[in-house]
C-alpha cells in the first residue's frame, strides 16, 4: 500500500509540473513570428518527386500555424519509419530560413544525422539553402570551420547529433 501511495504521489507531482510548464509556455511570448513566403517552400514541394500525403500536408499546416503564432511551439511529431517525418521537418526548417533564421536538425545517432544530411542536400538541390553537418566524427579542423560558419550566419541549416547542444555552437 505504501508503494502504491508513493507511486501515486510521484505521478501527481509530475502531472502538476507538466501542467504548470504548459501554462508557462502558453503565456510566454517568443518575440518573433514567421511569415509564409513560399520562396523556398514552393520549389521544395514541386521538386520532391512525390505528392505529400493528406496527413503530411495537415501536419505541415499545423506546424506553420504554430510557427506563425507569437507563442513558442511545443509539438512532438511521431510516426512510423517512412511516414514522412523528415519531409515535414524540412518544410519547417525552410519556413525558418525563408524568414532569415537558422535551423537545427538533430538526430539521435551519427549515422542517422549523416543520412538526414544526404537527404536534405538532395531535397534542397537547386535552392540557395546552405547546410552543414556537425557530429563528433567531424575532424577538429572541419568542426572549427563549421562552428565559425554557423556563428557567422553562413549556414542556414545545421544537422547533427547531440554535438549541436555543445556550448561552442553559437547560432
Amino acid at each position: 500500500e505504501a508503494r502504491r501511495r508513493l507511486a501515486y504521489e510521484e505521478l501527481l507531482l509530475l502531472e502538476l509540473a507538466w501542467v504548470l510548464k504548459s501554462r508557462q509556455t502558453r503565456e510566454a511570448l517568443k518575440g518573433y513570428s514567421y511569415e509564409i513566403r513560399r520562396r523556398f517552400l514552393t520549389p521544395f514541394r514541386e521538386h520532391l518527386g512525390f505528392e505529400l500525403t493528406h496527413a503530411q500536408k495537415r501536419v505541415i499546416n499545423e506546424i506553420f500555424e504554430d510557427m506563425r503564432s507569437e507563442h513558442p511551439m511545443t509539438r512532438l511529431l511521431q510516426g512510423d519509419v517512412g511516414s514522412g517525418k523528415t519531409v515535414v521537418a524540412i518544410a519547417a526548417l525552410l519556413l525558418a530560413v525563408e524568414n532569415g533564421y537558422q535551423g537545427a536538425f538533430m538526430a539521435p545517432t551519427e549515422i542517422l544525422a549523416e543520412q538526414h544530411h544526404w537527404t536534405l542536400t538532395r531535397f534542397l538541390s537547386g535552392l540557395p539553402v546552405r547546410t552543414a553537418l556537425l557530429t563528433s566524427r567531424v575532424p577538429k579542423r572541419e568542426r572549427e570551420k563549421v562552428l565559425a560558419s554557423v556563428a557567422g550566419g553562413k549556414v542556414d541549416v545545421v544537422l547533427g547529433t547531440h554535438a549541436l547542444l555543445e556550448g561552442d555552437v553559437q547560432f
